[in-house]
């Protein structure tokens, strides 16, 4: 799954050709001394080139003069300061494998005008620019919608609203890696910010169509409308045009169309939580390296002390040096599992009664739901709950184990498949679970 971006290339982002007000000229290679605070010292970095331009910021693409690394630099004029200090704030209170990653804050004087910046990691190019280079495949536009409902999903379980996703604020890292920006409009769910000032004309509703309704209208919203947002993306992904409103297009497929329904409703009491999605079957191919599960026969397996490997009916322990965990496929008509999985469906349809409601006969759940995973028998996940890095160390283990008698354990490289990031992410949902 994960090679099909193996051939991407570096997209250089276009820049803007808008003038603002406060547009911050640079030349290249012009140095920028920045005082890093709670550092006590001062770095001094080299612009190489402007690669954005937001309504308060400009970000530039420069070089570390110290470690010779580069790094994307955000600049905001001494009056709009308040904006980055609070992206400042939230970076670092919020480190995380979805989000851009935060290297510092500081201050700087530029032409003799006074700036706050932040250091970001930078990345190769954005979605946006990706997809219009891009004759996509289905599991290639699969594995960006995963990431974002992975981001997404960080973002809401700690009571966040993103307020801005689009395909500009979404960038790669690697090859294969999707990592949100941007937070500078971000607000918590208790407290929403007021994005708008004024109310908006009909020609401003259209180029903010992707933002929902009732944040365009000024009103009471909370972190569903990121869910909105997220119908507005998915549809840009598959038609490659900016979404102004209305769901139909010749370019969609009945199935991506059904899943939009749900997610751009006027009404935002009756769009789903972001964790209701992930039991829907929209990404159901992204859980191929499961469907030859019962095929496999029992086995025993170990390679020296690092790993052990066992195979009895329909569950695979997988055991390493520092922990163990179970891949489970559940057996419906038992009595005791189907109930299982009942209460965990369940308890997310109670947090999502409006949408259910309406929408539940159209609901269509996913056929890997009946798969399972987790630390102990009595603490089990779906694996459609698990993020795109954890599942790619599942395909991973799973194509271990189909291939396990032509395995040669003087090849195995342990290295290659990344047992810590699923044991982080087992206990996270472990950490979450609320039923």
């Amino acid at each position: 799954m994960i090679w099909y971006f193996c051939l991407i290339e570096v997209i250089l982002s276009s820049v803007s050709q808008e003038i603002y007000k406060n547009t911050l000229y640079l030349e290249a290679n012009q140095a920028v001394d920045i005082d890093m605070e709670g550092l006590n010292m001062k770095k001094t970095f080299v612009a190489i080139q402007k690669i954005g331009k937001g309504s308060y910021s400009d970000v530039f693409k420069c070089r570390d003069l110290s470690d010779g690394n580069f790094y994307a630099l955000k600049f905001s004029s001494i009056q709009d300061s308040m904006y980055l200090k609070n992206e400042a704030y939230f970076y670092q209170q919020n480190p995380s494998e979805y989000i851009i990653k935060y290297y510092g804050f500081g201050r700087t004087t530029i032409n003799n005008k006074m700036y706050v910046a932040i250091v970001l990691e930078l990345g190769l190019f954005t979605v946006h620019d990706f997809i219009m280079n891009k004759d996509l495949s289905r599991v290639q536009i699969q594995i960006i919608i995963k990431q974002v409902l992975d981001g997404l999903n960080f973002l809401h379980y700690n009571n966040y609203v993103y307020n801005d996703l689009k395909l500009n604020n979404l960038v790669f890292t690697d090859r294969v890696t999707i990592k949100f920006l941007d937070f500078g409009l971000c607000s918590y769910n208790f407290g929403p910010l007021k994005i708008f000032s004024s109310n908006i004309s009909e020609k401003e509703k259209m180029k903010f169509a992707y933002i929902a309704p009732e944040v365009r209208d000024r009103s009471y919203y909370n972190k569903k409308a990121d869910i909105w947002s997220l119908g507005a993306l998915i549809w840009s992904i598959h038609t490659k045009e900016n979404f102004e409103g209305s769901v139909a297009s010749l370019q969609l497929d009945l199935e991506t169309k059904h899943f939009l329904s749900f997610l751009l409703q006027e009404n935002y009491s009756i769009r789903p939580t972001i964790d209701l999605l992930f039991f829907n079957n929209y990404l159901d191919e992204m859980f191929t390296c499961l469907d030859d599960f019962s095929d496999i026969g029992d086995f025993d397996f170990e390679l020296e002390n690092f790993l052990k490997i066992c195979k009895k009916n329909n569950v695979i322990m997988f055991k390493t040096e520092e922990f163990s965990f179970f891949v489970i496929r559940l057996d419906l008509n038992d009595t005791y599992q189907h109930t299982a999985l009942r209460k965990m469906v369940l308890h997310y349809t109670l947090k999502n009664m409006d949408f259910c409601n309406i929408f539940a006969p159209n609901f269509n759940y996913s056929k890997y739901i009946g798969f399972v995973i987790g630390f102990n028998l009595s603490q089990l996940h779906c694996v459609t709950q698990l993020d795109f890095k954890s599942l790619c160390v599942l395909e991973s283990l799973m194509h271990l184990v189909k291939n396990i008698e032509f395995i040669q354990k003087e090849d195995f490289d342990r290295e290659m498949i990344d047992f810590e990031y699923l044991k982080n992410l087992l206990e996270f949902l472990d950490c979450r679970r609320d039923y």
